[in-house]
Parts: structure tokens; C-alpha cells; sequence
């Protein structure tokens, strides 16, 4: 018998096809399944056309103040496997970029937002696995459950030792075991021991890392803690642990000595995205990131030199501070 000739497979990015096969369909709203197709670049994120909303006053200032229909950002995309730095003043529309990504700002109908090729309007409606592991998010303000701390980090998905002692270790958490009262299984929260803001705040990452999302956003989760402790994080956490693996990382963040480390920097101002490239290039052409960099590096200069004895106060329980 003669041999069917094998018609050539289409590329499928950086990751394996048998992985992304699982990404093929999409359930829509009303439970249909939708083939997607090949040709979605996997694992990256993008955003076209990004407007303010109609009538919508709160999302009319988390852009920036910008007025209703204008387009702040424009044909946006983050290639798969990326570091993504964003920088800018406050409220120059940083976190309103992640809400965006997110899917949580409403935009006007010519707006697109998608993951991995797949729009944001089915993102949420996949089902399990197609949906899990995609995107991660740590907010700003961290939020801890009434849970231990073990708990809090695995967020019911399954204890695995070797990943679980490799993340406590690349977000600072380590020390602390040593010092909650019953270690990772002290409960935390309204009725248990009282985490400080640098606690919750890498808490809150290890929880997000844990996970394993294919996208990662982390919304300035560096401010929380000192600069040792951020650094740390940064190298062990956000360039070993994420980068290192393959994963697309948006970080939002104005520790601009950092940013040399990092594949591209975008720098917000008035809800615009007004620059982007490398630190080094942006360094050279000046203008706001020059302002920024003369701004910022000087206060994490000092910060650095004067480290809190503390950070963000210790960790508090009925009986008082527990001193690190």
C-alpha cells in the first residue's frame, strides 16, 4: 500500500505542541467549543486599541484622568518569554495597564485584550486545564485569608514539597518559618498572627508563583519590602524562578536599578505609554525616564543605606511583636 504523504505541522512558538494543544479550544459564553486555530502566538499577552469606557467615571481615572475614548495604548504586545518592566509617577496608569491586561477595566468595543491568541471575552469562560496555570496576578495591596500560612501560599492546589520549599526560599519566606510560632502551619490572618505589610506582600508573590502561570503580572510588589529583601527577590524570584523558566513576566515597579536586568521597559505618563525599549536605550534618549531615573535612584540610594531595623514592623500577634 502506498504512503499517505504527512502534510508539514505549523509552528507553535516556543513551547511544545503536544502543551499547547490543550489551548486549541475555547469555551465561549453560551458552553460552545470554538477552535481558536494555529496560528496564535502561545504564552505571550497583547492589547489593541485600549480605550476608557463610555460614562465611566472610575475607570476614567485609573487611566489617568484621559477623557472618554481616547486611546492610551496602542497595539501593545508582549512577546512570549519576556521581562516586562513598567515604570512611571503615581497615577500615571501603570496599574491601570495590568487591569487592562486583566480584563477588569472596561474598555470601549473597538478595544481588544488577549492571552496566548485567545481573547480576553473567552478567557474566563475556558474550563479546566485550558484555563489553569495562564495567568497570575499579584496586586499591590497583598490580602492574606484566615488560613495558614501554608494555606495562603497553595491556595488549594496540590503541597509539593520540593516546588513549595524552592518558592519559600526565592520570595524571602525562609526566615519567617523560623520565627511564626507552629512555622508555615501558624494561622494567619483576622484570628490568627498578624503578618507585616513586607510579609503579606511576599506572601502574596509566592502564592502567584506557585500557581505557575503561563503570564505573570505583578503590580509593584516590590514597594512593600526593603530593598535587601527586594533584591533577593528580584534575582532569585523574578529572573531565576519566572524568567528562567520561560515564563512572560509585567512587572510594574519604579526600583529603577533594577530595570538594566530586565528585556524592555515601558514608561507610563498621563495614562500614555510615552516610551519603551531597553534601559540602555531609554537612558540615552533622555526625556522622562532621564527624569525618573534622577527622581527614584537617588530615594533607593538612601533607602538602601538606611535599612529598617523592622520590616514593615515585624510580625505582630496577641502577645506582641515577634522580633526578626
Amino acid at each position: 500500500p502506498e504512503k499517505k504523504e504527512k502534510k508539514p505541522r505549523k509552528k507553535r512558538g516556543k513551547k511544545n505542541d503536544k502543551k499547547n494543544a490543550k489551548y486549541d479550544a475555547v469555551e465561549t459564553k453560551d458552553g460552545n467549543a470554538e477552535d481558536t486555530g494555529d496560528d496564535a502566538v502561545t504564552d505571550g499577552v497583547a492589547l489593541t486599541q485600549i480605550s476608557v469606557a463610555d460614562d465611566t467615571e472610575n475607570n476614567k481615572t485609573a487611566a489617568g484622568g484621559l477623557e472618554n475614548g481616547e486611546i492610551f495604548l496602542e497595539d501593545f504586545t508582549v512577546a512570549p518569554g519576556t521581562l516586562l518592566a513598567v515604570t512611571g509617577r503615581v497615577g500615571s496608569g501603570k496599574t491601570s495597564l495590568l487591569l487592562a491586561l486583566l480584563g477588569e477595566m472596561d474598555t470601549q468595543s473597538k478595544s481588544k485584550a488577549s492571552a496566548n491568541g485567545k481573547a480576553w471575552t473567552n478567557l474566563f469562560f475556558c474550563t479546566p486545564p485550558t484555563i489553569h496555570g495562564r495567568i497570575g496576578y499579584a496586586a499591590q495591596q497583598p490580602w492574606i485569608t484566615n488560613a495558614t500560612l501554608r494555606e495562603n501560599v497553595l491556595f488549594g492546589m496540590p503541597y509539593e514539597k520540593k516546588k513549595y520549599d524552592r518558592i519559600m526560599e526565592c520570595c524571602a519566606l525562609k526566615p519567617d518559618l523560623k520565627i511564626l510560632p507552629a512555622g508555615d502551619q501558624t494561622e494567619i490572618g483576622e484570628k490568627g498572627i498578624n503578618l507585616s505589610g513586607g510579609q503579606k506582600a511576599r506572601v502574596g508573590i509566592a502564592r502567584a508563583v506557585y500557581a505557575e502561570p503561563d503570564v505573570l503580572l505583578l503590580d509593584d510588589v516590590l514597594a512593600a519590602v526593603d530593598a535587601h529583601v527586594g533584591l533577593h527577590i528580584f534575582k532569585e524570584c523574578i529572573l531565576k524562578e519566572l524568567r528562567g523558566r520561560g515564563k512572560t513576566v509585567v512587572l510594574v515597579t519604579n526600583k529603577l536599578s533594577l530595570l538594566p536586568e530586565v528585556d524592555d521597559v515601558i514608561v507610563m505618563q498621563g495614562g500614555k505609554m510615552v516610551d519603551h525599549g531597553t534601559c540602555e536605550v531609554l537612558q540615552e534618549k533622555g526625556g522622562t525616564f532621564a527624569e525618573l531615573m534622577h527622581e527614584f535612584v537617588g530615594e533607593e540610594d538612601e533607602a538602601a543605606s538606611n535599612p529598617p531595623e523592622l520590616e514593615g514592623g515585624g510580625v505582630e500577634g496577641g502577645g506582641g511583636d515577634i522580633p526578626r
